[in-house]
């Protein structure tokens, strides 16, 4: 059995791809957005753990990179985000 044409296995998979990480983005940018309202002007840690934790939660397999999230959390509570 051979291996379907790789542009053409691209071109079927690519939309349900594209759905997915659509989903992913929307959920992501919930879970900001939450954190945000809640905890504006909060100390950076205690934004930091939350907003990890609901990431966490909301996008089980997300691979945090700390040093990003806490630069976000510092900007959330500046309340600059």
């Amino acid at each position: 059995m051979s291996l379907p044409d790789p542009a053409l296995l691209q071109r079927v998979v690519q939309p349900a791809l594209d759905e997915v990480q659509h989903e992913i983005d929307g959920k992501i940018t919930e879970a900001l957005e939450q954190v945000r309202d809640d905890l504006s002007g909060r100390e950076p840690e205690v934004v930091y753990a939350d907003l990890r934790s609901r990431l966490l939660e909301t996008v089980p397999a997300l691979n945090i990179h700390e040093a990003h999230l806490r630069q976000v959390a510092q900007l959330i509570s500046r309340r600059r985000l």
